[in-house]
């Protein structure tokens, strides 16, 4: 797969389980992610860690973060724990094989990079 326009490789070195991989994400952001980008933000603290909700909530949230994460992530060297590549995340349902803190991880750097093309400064900047 050739590399697009706003197509960023990330080294995963920081990474323990994937020290020596890469993610190749998509920093072109359209309009229509912008509500997907605000839910990124709060459904973590609205579903996933509410012990409150619903087994069936949490998995549709899950499947809709998924969905967009996938259509971000363009290609990957990644492996999985006995050392075969994953499939190259052409759906969302890759990203159910990954581990947790590589999921977290690719979410973290997919965040910052749509950030970064939004202009929004980091945490810890100031605009």
């Amino acid at each position: 797969m050739g590399k697009g326009i706003g197509i960023v490789r990330i080294l995963s070195n920081d990474l323990p389980t994937q020290e020596d991989g890469w993610v190749e994400i998509s920093a072109y952001v359209k309009r229509k992610h912008i509500p997907y980008l605000t839910a990124l933000q709060t459904v973590n603290e609205k579903v996933l860690t509410n012990k409150k909700a619903k087994p069936e909530a949490r998995a549709r949230e899950m499947r809709k973060l998924d969905e967009f994460l996938a259509s971000f992530v363009y290609a990957w060297d990644w492996k999985d724990p006995d050392g075969n590549p994953y499939p190259q995340p052409d759906t969302y349902e890759v990203l159910g094989e990954l581990r947790q803190e590589e999921w977290a991880w690719l979410q973290g750097k997919a965040n910052e990079i749509m950030a970064q093309e939004q202009g929004i400064p980091k945490q810890n900047e100031t605009p």
